[in-house]
């Protein structure tokens, strides 16, 4: 999240962080449609989402 620019005033991240290992124990290979489908209802007050998208799409493709 860091490298991407999307860890800002830190409201958003344990919901991330949740819902992302979540994504990574159930989906093997997500498509940004499906990240985007988990990652509905995480607020996040800063970034507009696109470095949430990055980084998520990053960390899913890491094996």
């Amino acid at each position: 999240m860091t490298s991407e620019g999307a860890d800002q005033c830190g409201y958003c991240s344990p919901g991330f962080t949740l819902t992302v290992i979540a994504m990574k124990r159930e989906l093997e290979s997500p498509t940004i449609d499906e990240i985007k489908h988990y990652l509905t209802g995480n607020l996040c007050r800063c970034t507009g989402y696109m470095g949430q998208l990055r980084a998520v799409k990053k960390y899913m493709e890491v094996k």
